[in-house]
This record gives C-alpha cells, sequence and structure tokens, in this order.
C-alpha cells in the first residue's frame, strides 16, 4: 500500500469512529453520566470555541483556519514520508481534523463528550489531532 493510501485509510478510521461516536454521544437519553468515579464522565458538550473551547473564535474563522491547516499539513505530507511515525502522526491529524471541521461545518460547533479530571471536555477528533501533534514533537526531538 502506498503511503497516501495508509494516511487516507487511517485517517478515514479515524474520521469515522469519531463521527459515529459524536452520533452515539449525541442521541443518548442521559448526560453528565459518571464513568470512572469523578474522575471520568459522559458530558456532552456543544463546543463553538478551539483548543477545548478556551478560545471563543467565530464558526466562520475557525472553518477558514481548518482549512488553510489541513492544506498545509497535505502540503507537507511528501516530506514526511522518511518516517513512519510522521505519517501515522499525519493521519492522526488529517482524520481528527477532518471530523472537527465537518462538526463546525454542519453544526456550527464541536460535539465534546469526555471529561477526564479537570480537563476541558473532547472528543476522538481531539484525541487524534493531540496524540498526533504529540508524535510529531517527539520525532522532532529524537531528531535532534
Amino acid at each position: 500500500m502506498g503511503r497516501w493510501a495508509a494516511v487516507a485509510a487511517l485517517a478515514a478510521l479515524v474520521l469515522l469512529a469519531d463521527q459515529l461516536t459524536k452520533h452515539w454521544a449525541a442521541t443518548l437519553p442521559f448526560n453528565g453520566m459518571p464513568l470512572v468515579g469523578d474522575w471520568c464522565k459522559f458530558q456532552v458538550v456543544h463546543n463553538p470555541g478551539a483548543l477545548f473551547g478556551w478560545l471563543p473564535v467565530s464558526t466562520t474563522a475557525l472553518v477558514v483556519v481548518a482549512i488553510v491547516f489541513l492544506g498545509v499539513i497535505i502540503a507537507y505530507a511528501p516530506g514526511v514520508w522518511r518516517s513512519r511515525l510522521l505519517t501515522v502522526a499525519l493521519a492522526l491529524i488529517l482524520g481528527g481534523g477532518v471530523g472537527n471541521l465537518s462538526d463546525r461545518i454542519r453544526l456550527g460547533y464541536v460535539v465534546d463528550f469526555v471529561q477526564v479530571g479537570r480537563w476541558p471536555v473532547f472528543n476522538l477528533a481531539d484525541s487524534a489531532l493531540t496524540v498526533g501533534a504529540l508524535l510529531v514533537i517527539w520525532s522532532w526531538w529524537r531528531e535532534q
């Protein structure tokens, strides 16, 4: 399988899992349910902002920024083929980015539903974006 096909397949899996879990979370009849004591709970939140809701920014601005960001990531992609780690990171970032972008375009907000400790409520796309970014940082750190 070629690198683009591998990236597309993993990104599509992330996107599919993200959209399915968001749909599932949005249709459940309960909210605020503890999953692991008080440490982790199921809490559906409609997040119109950025960075786990910390930055209140207009939906249009966030859509434009996300499209530009995803375009830059795709343009940068051929430079990461030397590393499987960066290829996986790219796929996670693309899948998570498209998942949240899809929510913003369709709904005007992102559906978040997991809260761990004092951390802001998040979703699978946020997790994929975070893990992908950490893999990029780790890869660059290892190269140094």
